[in-house]
């Protein structure tokens, strides 16, 4: 399934005119934006790091790379762990902007701004804003199960958290035990905030799984939306057709 952004554009022109459209693509073009920017950083966390792990098995990580047994190696390592860190904390901010852009983009695509009962504040614009002024229907369902989930209110937390107060720090662990899920590798802090104690997990499983997921309902929440201004606009073709025939 796939997004047509240049429909959505042609149908928000039709209905609402040039300036509405001007409204609209900036969002539309910073979701595709962040997105990519989401991947860029994950894929560039898991380079950094695999340069230098190389072939190493298990215990060479352990022991050369983290206890430091091969000093110039665990020099090298600790300035790419923090590298990959930094990409680790760009992939997380770009990806829980999605749903306020997302947001944005169906405000604008509905018209929302144009009367006074729906129109926001600027700074308001927020997805459970956007979401309160919808009617029943696909697009709020499928919003409600973007948003209702552990991963996204764990995303928001993390993100706020490191924003806010202090960035969780994303060491690399070694499983000594082979009970856990994978072997090694980097591994989120535990972390407290508001009130909600989130305990350490392995990173990468966490960044694929929820860029997939946001990523998927966004492109079905984007073809909801695309049929709901479509419909608005096949409304107005039958009620034109309707006053040339009186």
């Amino acid at each position: 399934m796939t997004w047509n952004l240049e429909q959505l554009r042609e149908d928000v022109t039709f209905l609402f005119g040039d300036e509405q459209h001007e409204c609209l693509s900036p969002s539309l073009n910073s979701i595709v934006d962040r997105q990519t920017y989401a991947r860029f950083h994950y894929q560039e966390s898991k380079r950094i790091l695999g340069e230098v792990l190389n072939d190493r098995d298990d215990q060479a990580i352990l022991v050369d790379l983290i206890f430091g047994a091969n000093r110039n190696a665990h020099h090298e390592f600790a300035s790419r762990r923090k590298f990959a860190e930094a990409h680790v904390v760009a992939f997380l901010q770009s990806l829980h902007s999605l749903s306020d852009i997302l947001a944005h983009a169906i405000y604008f695509a509905l018209g929302l701004n144009l009367h006074k009962a729906t129109r926001l504040p600027p700074k308001r614009v927020y997805l459970h804003k956007v979401q309160a002024l919808l009617s029943a229907g696909e697009v709020s369902v499928r919003l409600q199960e973007l948003i209702n989930h552990e991963d996204y209110r764990y995303l928001a937390d993390i993100v706020n958290c490191s924003k806010h107060r202090s960035v969780i720090q994303t060491p690399y662990s070694v499983d000594v035990t082979g009970c856990d899920t994978q072997p090694h590798g980097l591994k989120f802090a535990a972390f407290v905030y508001d009130d909600q104690a989130y305990p350490a997990r392995w990173a990468d499983p966490f960044m694929e799984s929820e860029y997939n997921r946001q990523s998927a309902l966004i492109t079905c929440i984007g073809e909801l939306l695309n049929d709901l201004v479509r419909s608005q606009g096949s409304l107005y073709d039958t009620n034109d057709s309707h006053r040339n025939q009186i």
